[in-house]
């Protein structure tokens, strides 16, 4: 996994666990960046790769996504190996 995050929101998959809210609607994620994703549709933001230009709804997410370019992949799940 590409940050310490990733792991802990993938062990969360296994468990079947949502403890990420939206304030606006209350709609519950497993994942932070589900979260975020989900609440550009209530503000409309977006952030920018600089290597590939795709949009990005939150700077962690563009964090996570630069990590593509680079292959970097510091985190494993160490239940299932991914």
């Amino acid at each position: 996994f590409r940050q310490q995050s990733n792991l802990r929101e993938h062990l969360r998959l296994h468990t079947g666990e949502k403890p990420y809210k939206c304030r606006f609607c209350g709609d519950a994620f497993p994942k932070l960046p589900e979260l975020r994703r989900h609440l550009i549709s209530h503000t409309g933001e977006a952030h920018l790769c600089t290597v590939c230009g795709k949009a990005l709804r939150d700077p962690h997410t563009l964090r996570a996504h630069e990590r593509l370019h680079t292959g970097e992949r510091p985190f494993r799940c160490e239940k299932c190996g991914k």
